[in-house]
C-alpha cells in the first residue's frame, strides 16, 4: 500500500521501527499513526501522499531576501 514512509520521531531507532511498521500494515497504519501523534508523510504506490500528525506540506519555505545562502552566492 505504501511505496514510502517518513516519521519524525525522538531516536532513529523509533522512526525506523514505526516507519517499518507502517510499511507492513498498509492502510491499518493509519490510525496508530493518528495515535502516535508523531509527524508522518506517507506516500501510496499511485503517488498519493497523506500526512498524519501535523506534518507540514512539501512547499519549501520562503527564504528572505537578506539571507545568506550558498545558493544566492553567499560564502562558503
Amino acid at each position: 500500500m505504501w511505496r514510502t514512509v517518513t516519521v519524525a520521531a525522538a531516536t532513529c531507532v523509533d522512526a525506523d521501527a514505526v516507519t517499518t511498521a507502517a510499511i507492513v500494515l498498509g492502510e491499518r497504519a493509519l490510525g496508530r499513526l493518528r495515535a502516535t501523534a508523531l509527524p508522518a508523510r506517507l506516500t501510496g504506490l499511485d503517488g498519493t501522499v497523506t500526512r498524519v500528525g501535523g506534518r507540514p506540506s512539501d512547499t519549501p519555505a520562503p527564504v528572505p531576501a537578506n539571507s545568506w545562502s550558498t545558493a544566492t552566492g553567499g560564502p562558503r
